[in-house]
């Protein structure tokens, strides 16, 4: 076993190698390579796991443009923007690349957004219960944005998501939070919680005083008509702050 775990190794890191000296050339064009050395062929022989960012990339697009081959479009997006900026960009900004038009947007954004919902579709089933299953569960929505964005998760009873929304183009340290749309949400789906979560993209979880005060805020607004701020979360990329863990939260 162990063997043939070691010989798999070694003829993958062949063909890695034969690909790396193709990508020294001027051009990757598919149409010249050896059928062993093309990106799809390499996926079913070595599986998708020894295929490269750029080189799965290759396949999702399917084409080049005019002026470059997949391989060398893929292998540029990869190098030029890397894959987290790639995930962060809208329609408009992918169409602004060359070689990017309505068709390799959609795909990619396609892409992107099913990796997405990969991860948080089996959080959704199940019960937020800590701050760290509401992270979880969010987790994808915030990782790639370099906007502030707020999220309210309305919860029931046994802390389901039953409803969630987005709100954008504010500051949460200035008070503009539109606390009439929260409350009206909350009524509609006859929510008994709710979890606040918004965005630092300067990398900083700590809470601002104004962060404290819009919460406490919107706490006792929300309290007047029986639907619970269970807790905020501050987020950036893999890091979180929690209100409630850190009691600043009224009780």
């Amino acid at each position: 076993c162990c063997t043939h775990n070691y010989k798999y190794s070694l003829r993958r890191r062949k063909y890695n190698l034969k690909y790396n000296l193709i990508i020294l050339g001027v051009k990757m064009d598919i149409k010249k390579m050896e059928a062993d050395q093309r990106p799809r062929e390499r996926l079913v022989k070595l599986g998708v796991e020894s295929l490269s960012d750029y080189e799965l990339l290759a396949i999702m697009l399917g084409c080049g443009s005019k002026e470059k081959s997949v391989l060398d479009l893929a292998y540029d997006l990869v190098s030029q923007y890397g894959l987290n900026r790639l995930m962060r960009m809208d329609f408009c900004e992918l169409k602004q690349i060359k070689g990017i038009k309505l068709a390799k947007a959609s795909k990619l954004m396609a892409c992107f957004e099913l990796a997405r919902r990969c991860v948080k579709e089996k959080e959704q089933k199940n019960s937020l219960n800590t701050a760290k299953d509401v992270f979880r569960y969010i987790e994808s929505e915030f990782y790639f944005l370099d906007k502030e964005r707020l999220m309210v998760l309305y919860v029931d009873s046994k802390c389901r998501v039953i409803e969630k929304i987005f709100i954008d183009g504010f500051e949460v340290s200035q008070i503009e939070i539109p606390i009439r749309q929260i409350v009206s949400v909350g009524i509609s789906c006859n929510a008994v919680g709710i979890f606040l979560i918004h965005n630092h993209p300067n990398g900083d979880i700590q809470p601002s005083t104004a962060d404290i005060r819009s919460t406490r805020y919107i706490q006792r607004i929300l309290n007047e008509i029986h639907i619970s701020v269970l807790d905020h979360l501050i987020v950036y990329q893999k890091l979180f702050y929690s209100f409630d863990e850190n009691h600043l939260l009224n009780r």
